[in-house]
């Protein structure tokens, strides 16, 4: 399945994909490379909101969820899930989608 974020936070955008290494299952979602490329960048922090394209409406996985929370403590931010086969856009915030988060605050 192909995957892609796209993380803006101010006036920068950071764009990822998922990443999936056959024939084994091991792979890396497009989410938790957004976080990580964020994180290699030193000064990113926090981030404003997040776009998800894929095949279907599936929101983020629990762990990507998670992976946006440490990025984004206060969980305000934004999720927008975008269905590409539909064109239709859900949009949620990183609190509803996980409101037990486990962060700093």
């Amino acid at each position: 399945m192909e995957v892609g974020a796209a993380m803006t936070h101010q006036d920068r955008t950071l764009r990822a994909a998922n990443v999936e290494l056959k024939p084994t299952s091991i792979g890396l979602h497009a989410e938790q490379r957004a976080v990580a490329k964020a994180l290699s960048i030193g000064d990113w922090d926090g981030f404003d909101a997040i776009v998800i394209a894929l095949e279907s409406s599936q929101p983020p996985c629990g762990v990507c969820l998670q992976a946006l929370a440490s990025l984004e403590p206060t969980l305000d931010a934004d999720v927008y899930v975008k269905n590409t086969l539909t064109d239709e856009l859900d949009e949620y915030t990183l609190e509803e989608l996980l409101p037990e988060a486990y962060t700093s605050r």
